[in-house]
């Protein structure tokens, strides 16, 4: 969920209440999306750690691992613009969604 905070610049499920998110995530397994604008690294990075089966979820280490790998390769290929991601909108949370994806409503404030 952080890791989804911090490139999307939202709350996870904010419209949502605790009964609806544990339905949808646990029941239905359902999960937030994932822009196709995401550089693939991070959508993978993310899909892995939603996994249903625990042991098939990428530990701390290799979630941090990955992150400093890629925000290093990031620095390198265009260090002006390090760190850049824009952040999702509304159009890519809204009422569309995607199956395997929730799709929920989410005001920034």
């Amino acid at each position: 969920m952080t890791i989804w905070e911090i490139l999307s610049r939202r709350v996870p499920f904010e419209s949502k209440t605790v009964a609806e998110v544990m339905d949808e995530v646990v029941h239905q397994r359902l999960r937030l999306p994932l822009p196709a604008r995401w550089p693939e690294v991070w959508r993978n990075l993310l899909s892995a750690c939603w996994r249903t089966d625990p042991t098939m979820r990428p530990g701390s280490v290799m979630v941090v691992a990955q992150w400093l790998q890629y925000m290093s390769a990031d620095y390198e290929a265009n260090p002006a613009n390090f760190g850049t991601l824009p952040a999702i909108g509304d159009e890519e949370i809204g009422a569309r969604g995607s199956a395997g994806h929730l799709a929920m409503s989410i005001s920034y404030r």
